[in-house]
């Protein structure tokens, strides 16, 4: 994957409209392929192709603007940034394509079709890292001051490793997968190859011949957390060495300089995710976003890196953003919390609105759902029915087929955002006012209250 970043200008007459700006846009890539075609990167720029590009900046009459349309001036110029794969690449999947029937309708990285389809343009001041961790290649996305800055790409990924324990032993691959996954947990595997042979093996023992690709990805990760420093930071490959050094102590790695030169299965799993954390924290974000941080640890691990997680919020003033399925954990940590179901928030407000003042049903049978200490029940409670297919439209509320609470209405058209109060808002039928009046299920009433209790909450 080669990157490259380039300007175009157009001449203006008139009021700026969105077919030019797309124009000098295109006009800024095409920019972008000549200058890799005449830099010493590759040898036949026509084995190349894009696959995604952003707009650094735009400039009128030498001011920066971030966006053109509906401007007048004379002299219009984009900056972009375009990131090209090599072409066999391309074509490779398309008779992929072409062999199941299905015909492309773009063509991108996922780190590029998350900041597009996600990230709305206002909230990329925010510095957000973007990171698509695929079977073969980690793709990367960086946005800074309203824009993306940087693509990039780490050729290594856990297949490697895969297939590096599939030729050592003789296994079928799918069996070489799962043998790795006990072996990096530390658990003794027991397996036949492809010749019939048994074998009962330590994780050591799986692991040391493996262990020169094991290194390599081990020094691709090392390289992922300081390229962010050496190339947004400018600093010095010293500079950059120490800063991680700093970054590993700060998110509690003992023996930081022992730690840097190990493989990641030597490592804990709670030791993996402060090194996670450390990555995340190289390019000093201002928002941290947190996918299931303590999925796979012990209760132990995770307690800890909660309080790890809120230190360093308090320690450098930047946002955390939890995506999570533990009420628990959200408990613990949000301020504010969002519910979503089917895609959609269908709940919001600050943590106490939504914990102790619950009001869509959906949020009723989360709350339920959870366990505690007096849960004396040999079955816990669940929501009826499942999730809806989200590749058919969905008419109405999407919850309603599930919802014991469900009006005519819910089967016919999706509810609006209520305001019920503060910054509490709810998308159910149920809050408008014309609804009949539904009380909380008695069970969820007395499990509120004695949070509310332990919580010493009189709000």
């Amino acid at each position: 994957l080669y990157t490259m970043t380039a300007s175009a200008d157009m001449e203006i007459s008139g009021i700026i409209t969105a077919e030019q700006e797309r124009s000098l846009d295109f006009a800024g890539v095409q920019a972008a392929q000549s200058k890799l075609a005449s830099s010493d990167a590759i040898d036949d720029p026509t084995k190349y192709y894009c696959v995604g590009y952003s707009t650094i900046k735009y400039t009128l009459d030498g001011s920066d603007l971030k966006t053109l349309v509906g401007q007048r001036g004379k002299v219009a110029t984009a900056t972009v940034i375009a990131t090209f794969l090599p072409r066999q690449v391309i074509d490779s999947m398309q008779s992929a394509l072409q062999t199941t029937k299905l015909n492309m309708h773009a063509l991108t990285l996922e780190p590029i079709a998350a900041i597009n389809v996600l990230i709305p343009p206002t909230m990329r001041h925010l510095n957000l890292v973007l990171v698509d961790i695929g079977a073969g290649t980690s793709d990367v996305a960086i946005t800074k001051n309203g824009s993306v800055i940087a693509y990039g790409m780490v050729p290594q990924a856990g297949d490697e490793i895969t297939e590096a324990i599939s030729q050592q032993f003789l296994l079928d691959f799918n069996v070489a997968e799962n043998i790795k996954r006990e072996a990096a947990l530390g658990n003794d595997v027991t397996f036949n190859d492809i010749l019939g042979m048994e074998y009962n093996m330590t994780a050591a023992e799986v692991l040391d011949p493996i262990m020169p690709n094991v290194e390599n990805l081990a020094n691709a990760i090392a390289k992922q957390i300081m390229e962010p420093m050496l190339e947004h930071q400018k600093l010095s490959k010293k500079e950059a060495w120490d800063k991680t050094l700093d970054l590993l102590k700060k998110v509690g790695i003992e023996n930081p300089e022992k730690r840097m030169k190990q493989y990641p299965h030597e490592l804990s799993g709670g030791m993996r995710q402060r090194v996670v954390i450390a990555i995340a924290l190289a390019s000093d974000p201002d928002v941290l976003i947190c996918d299931e941080p303590t999925t796979a640890l012990d209760v132990t691990i995770q307690a800890k890196i909660l309080e790890l997680i809120k230190e360093i919020q308090n320690e450098t003033g930047l946002s955390v953003i939890y995506i999570t399925h533990d009420l628990g954990v959200v408990a613990k940590v949000a301020d504010y919390v969002a519910v979503m179901y089917a895609g959609r928030i269908v709940e919001k407000g600050r943590i106490n609105e939504i914990f102790y003042d619950p009001r869509h049903p959906y949020t009723w049978g989360l709350l339920a759902s959870m366990p505690d200490v007096d849960t004396n029940t040999d079955r816990l409670y669940a929501i009826a029915g499942t999730p809806p297919d989200l590749t058919n439209r969905i008419k109405g509320d999407a919850f309603a087929p599930r919802n014991p609470y469900a009006l005519n209405i819910d089967f016919e058209a999706e509810p609006p955002l209520f305001n019920v109060g503060g910054q509490h808002r709810v998308a159910s039928w149920l809050c408008d006012p014309r609804a009949p009046k539904i009380e909380l299920p008695e069970e969820l009433k007395e499990k509120i209250e004695k949070m509310k209790k332990e919580a010493n909450y009189n709000g």
